[in-house]
């Protein structure tokens, strides 16, 4: 089950943030642009950022996830972004309802760089590697 379908059950609407991404990534080309650079442009385009973008588990009806933060303060979602094996279907789920693997993965990084920053630990320059200053 999606995580739209798991906040429908709990009677709740997914997070501007999400509709926002999804409208975001509509206007992108990702054949053209890649998957990478379509949710990095996409994530630009609502103030988000790139946490990570890797391959998926072999097998899966998705070839590639991507994860992106949105929003501000502690309103601040986590969102996954799937590419299908047919490299054109993209899916967007807020990690906090998501029966994907990756979305405790995601949220674990979001914390492993809060922690750093409220640490004042350097980090490493690179895509997803710099807490987004809402999540400050």
């Amino acid at each position: 089950m999606n995580s739209v379908a798991t906040r429908a059950l709990l009677g709740k609407a997914p997070p501007l943030e999400m509709i926002e991404l999804e409208m975001a990534l509509a206007v992108q080309d990702v054949l053209a642009s890649g998957f990478g650079e379509t949710v990095r442009g996409a994530a630009q385009t609502i103030g988000g950022e790139v946490l990570f973008d890797m391959p998926m588990v072999p097998g899966s009806q998705w070839q590639r996830i991507a994860a992106v933060s949105a929003g501000y303060d502690d309103q601040a979602q986590v969102l996954l972004v799937m590419l299908g094996t047919d490299g054109l279907t993209m899916q967007v789920e807020d990690a906090g309802y998501s029966s994907n693997p990756f979305a405790g993965f995601a949220r674990t990084h979001v914390e492993m760089l809060m922690h750093m920053a409220s640490s004042n630990l350097p980090c490493v320059e690179g895509p997803g590697s710099q807490l987004p200053e809402q999540l400050v």
